[in-house]
């Protein structure tokens, strides 16, 4: 009986299940973000439905590096959050 994904996809569920627990189960993190969100995760940030999450920009890009230190340089993290697991990233 086949689940119609790759043996890799099957991987990437698994991590997410077994190392991340605040990770909702039921969701795929698209690797754009993957890093991101565990990142965000480990580092005490709910990652579950309905939260909100405020940081200041110092502290995101600690965590969540990017080639620029703008707030607009995670609009995409900050959309993706919202739709997929109806999380708010304030960036303060």
């Amino acid at each position: 009986m086949g689940t119609g994904l790759s043996e890799f996809e099957v991987q990437r569920i698994y991590y997410l299940r077994e190392f991340n627990n605040n990770v909702e189960n039921n969701y795929v993190v698209i690797d754009q973000f993957k890093d991101d969100v565990m990142a965000l995760s480990n580092a005490g940030y709910p990652i579950a439905r309905g939260w909100t999450i405020n940081i200041s920009l110092v502290d995101i890009y600690k965590i969540c590096p990017r080639t620029e230190r703008q707030r607009s340089k995670y609009n995409g993290l900050k959309s993706y959050l919202k739709v997929k697991f109806e999380v708010e990233l304030n960036i303060i």
